[in-house]
């Protein structure tokens, strides 16, 4: 979860969740106060790789992302060779489309900031311009951008987080 979300180009500081196979994985803070609650299904996501919950071609998963603005993402094998790599070469082969801003309300939220932000005479203008901090390109990708935000995520220390399959 946490390179999918720098690939996003997002900060991450929203509940994430997978659901695969009826089974909900989160974070261990999250998982430890749904298992008090008596949820059943639910496990931690640090305590797996990607390679765990996703091991065949066409096992899929569903990616949330901030439970408030419901950013959710269907993960599927499409291909599945056995790899031999550490965490430093993950990288973003292909992408399509810009990832919206963290924090613009969900999809409506971010249709109603694309509107704004292509009318520079609307009265929210100045203040969504601001907010963002950058011009708002909605269909185009910045793949370079997403793989240095990985790479330096990766980079920073982080690595240690990611269990990868062993070689």
């Amino acid at each position: 979860g946490r390179v999918l979300i720098r690939a996003m180009g997002w900060e991450g500081y929203h509940l994430s969740l997978f659901d695969c196979d009826d089974t909900c994985y989160t974070d261990r803070e999250t998982f430890e106060q749904w298992q008090k609650d008596g949820m059943e299904h639910v496990e931690c996501y640090d305590d797996f790789t990607v390679g765990d919950i996703l091991h065949r071609k066409g096992s899929k998963a569903i990616w949330e992302h901030d439970l408030g603005d419901s950013w959710r993402h269907t993960l599927r094998v499409v291909e599945n060779k056995p790899l031999a790599f550490s965490a430093h070469e993950v990288t973003l082969n292909k992408a399509k489309g810009a990832c919206p801003p963290e924090d613009c309300g969900g999809v409506c939220g971010n249709a109603d900031l694309i509107d704004i932000m292509a009318d520079p005479s609307h009265p929210e203008y100045e203040e969504y311009k601001e907010w963002l901090g950058h011009k708002l390109e909605p269909g185009r990708t910045n793949i370079a951008k997403a793989r240095k935000a990985i790479k330096n995520y990766l980079n920073g220390g982080m690595a240690e987080y990611i269990r990868l399959p062993a070689k």
